[in-house]
C-alpha cells in the first residue's frame, strides 16, 4: 500500500481511532487558554525540532506539544506546507514528529484563522532511516488532534492499517523476493546489455535484471551497481539473487547468494587489493566503503 493511500484513508477517518481506544494519549491544559500561546517566549531545548527537507528560515518555531513513547510530537510554525511544500509567506501551523532511526512526514498544515476555529487534524507516517530504496514501507502511522484550546490527542494507527510484508505479497511473489524493494524495482528498470551478458554468461539468464539499483563516486572510485534474480537450478531449488559491479570503467564479475540470505543480509563485495567494499543490502541500501583505501 503505498503511503499517499495510507495518509487518504486514515484522513478521511480521523477520529475513528480515538473511539476505539488504541494505542494514544491525551494532554490537556489545567484550564481552555490560546493553544498558540505555547510559541511565547523562549524555546526549551525539548522544543527544538529541525527537518534537512526544509529551509531552516521556513522554519519559525516549534514547540513539543507530546510525547508517544519514544516519538515526540512537535507543532511548528511554518512558511512552508509540510507536506505539499508550497510556500505560504504569511504563515502556517503543521506538526510533525521525531523518533529515532525513523523519518517522518505530515498531512497537518493549517493557516492560524483556520486554527483558531476549527484546530488542526494532521497524519504523520513515518519511514525507517536511512533508505536507498527508490521505494519505502510505512513503518508509523500515528494520528494528531490539536485543539484551539491546547488540548492534543496522539493516537498510534499502526498496528491496526499499516500491514506488514506477510500481508502485502502472496507466498508466490515472496518466492520471488518481491516483498523487497530492490528487487521489485527491477521489473521495472532497463538493462545495461553489455551486464546482461556477463551475467547470463556467467551465472544463468536471469528472471529479474540485471537492473541498476545505485551508483556514486568517492576518493577516486566511481561505481555503478546492478542486481538480478536467478531461478535455482532445479524446480524445487533456491532463487538466487546476484550483485554484479561496474568499477572505473571495469565490469567484475556477478557475486551470487541464495535470496533467503540477501533478504536476511544482503551481499557484501570486497575488492581487497583496492581497498573497497561494496555492498547491496535491503535494510540499509546500496553503497560502497573506502575507508581501507584512504588509509593506505
Amino acid at each position: 500500500m503505498r503511503r499517499r493511500t495510507l495518509l487518504a484513508v486514515i484522513a478521511a477517518g480521523l477520529t475513528v481511532g480515538v473511539m476505539l481506544g488504541l494505542t494514544s494519549e491525551r494532554w490537556a491544559p489545567l484550564m481552555a487558554l490560546d493553544a498558540l500561546s505555547i510559541f511565547d517566549g523562549e524555546p526549551s531545548g525539548e522544543d527544538r525540532w529541525t527537518s534537512t527537507n526544509f529551509a531552516a528560515n521556513s522554519i519559525l518555531a516549534t514547540r513539543r506539544i507530546a510525547t508517544l513513547g519514544d516519538t515526540e510530537i512537535f507543532a511548528v510554525r511554518s512558511t512552508v506546507d509540510m507536506w505539499s511544500g508550497m510556500p505560504h509567506p504569511e504563515g502556517v501551523l503543521c506538526v510533525s514528529a521525531r523518533s529515532p532511526r525513523l523519518v517522518f512526514f505530515s498531512t497537518g498544515c493549517v493557516s492560524e484563522t483556520v486554527f483558531r476555529e476549527h484546530g488542526l487534524r494532521g497524519v504523520l507516517s513515518a519511514i525507517e532511516q536511512p533508505s536507498g530504496f527508490p521505494t519505502w514501507r510505512t513503518e508509523r502511522l500515528i494520528t494528531v488532534v490539536w485543539s484551539p484550546t491546547g488540548e492534543v490527542t496522539v493516537v498510534d494507527l499502526t498496528d491496526e492499517v499499516v500491514l506488514s510484508p506477510d500481508e502485502l505479497y502472496s507466498e508466490e511473489e515472496r518466492a520471488v523476493g518481491l516483498d523487497i524493494p530492490f528487487i521489485d524495482t527491477l521489473r521495472f528498470t532497463g538493462a545495461d546489455p553489455d551486464v546482461s551478458r556477463l551475467v547470463a554468461e556467467s551465472v544463468s539468464l536471469p528472471e529479474l535484471g540485471p537492473g541498476e539499483i545505485g551508483r556514486g563516486s568517492d576518493s577516486g572510485v566511481t561505481t555503478t551497481t546492478y542486481l538480478s534474480v536467478h531461478a535455482g537450478a532445479t524446480a524445487d531449488a533456491e532463487r538466487s539473487v546476484c550483485l554484479t559491479v561496474r568499477f572505473n570503467d571495469e565490469l567484475l564479475p556477478p557475486v551470487c547468494d541464495s535470496l533467503a540470505t540477501f533478504r536476511e543480509s544482503g551481499i557484501t563485495l570486497q575488492l581487497v587489493d583496492e581497498g573497497v567494499t561494496l555492498f547491496a543490502r535491503p535494510r540499509e541500501g546500496v553503497g560502497f566503503d573506502v575507508s581501507a583505501r584512504e588509509t593506505r
